[in-house]
């Protein structure tokens, strides 16, 4: 069997030192943008739609219909994200903080820049309040 589709990453490894929270999680926070992401947490994809400080995510590439919609924190590029709507199959228990992120890969031969959001859990339940889920 295999673990995940060709292309779609099997993990994420995230920076927890406290050097990484010192700095600006993005260098610009984005006013318009509409991506497909990997979920690595529910092995699925998302569509996530930002125009101006609204956000709204929702399933891309299945027959889920559900859809969450939050405000944007130009500030700290983050919004509190509520899964649990109709028709959303296992929410997380609490509201999450999704912040964006611009990454890129450290290759001189092919360098390549991507977007991300982490999910943390302010309330502590999942995790350490902070610590990405």
């Amino acid at each position: 069997g295999t673990l995940a589709a060709q292309g779609f990453p099997l993990n994420r490894w995230v920076d927890v030192t406290q050097a990484a929270h010192q700095h600006e999680p993005s260098a610009s926070c984005p006013t318009n943008l509409q991506v497909v992401y990997a979920d690595m947490h529910d092995g699925d994809k998302k569509e996530v739609t930002i125009s101006g400080v609204s956000v709204t995510v929702k399933p891309s590439g299945n027959n889920q219909t559900w859809v969450v919609k939050s405000e944007l924190d130009a500030t700290s590029c983050s919004a509190s994200i509520d899964f649990k709507v109709p028709g959303k199959p296992s929410p997380p228990p609490v509201t999450l903080t999704a912040t964006f992120w611009n990454t890129m890969s450290a290759s001189t031969l092919a360098p390549e820049e991507k977007t991300e959001f982490e999910f943390t859990d302010p309330s502590g339940t999942l995790a350490p309040a902070g610590y990405p889920l």
